[in-house]
């Protein structure tokens, strides 16, 4: 009865953005450390907002090609759940983070 019923299947490859990034600890108390493997050489901007989108912090990180880490220990944040917003040339990623009492 279908002669012609055809099936078409899409295969979709990000080969642009392939940076590996992590955040830790997450939870965390005062400090959390990022880590991002990159393949260029880029500026981040690095901010955290609130549940209502409200910057609380911002700053730029310059990053190399390869592995980079650094801490980010000046935010003066109440315990609550934020978002840790990091965004560069090739990177655009949001991440929820939990911030405990001591």
């Amino acid at each position: 009865d279908y002669l012609y019923n055809d099936t078409l299947t899409a295969n979709i490859e990000n080969t642009k953005i392939s940076e590996t990034l992590s955040v830790f600890p997450n939870p965390f108390t005062d400090r959390i450390t990022l880590t991002i493997n990159s393949q260029a050489s880029d500026k981040l901007h690095i901010s955290v907002t609130n549940s209502s989108g409200v910057k609380l912090y911002e700053t730029e990180k310059e990053i190399m090609s390869g592995n980079n880490s650094f801490i980010i220990d000046d935010f003066r944040l109440i315990p609550s759940l934020y978002y840790l917003n990091i965004i560069g040339t090739t990177i655009n990623k949001t991440i929820p983070i939990l911030k405990t009492g001591r």
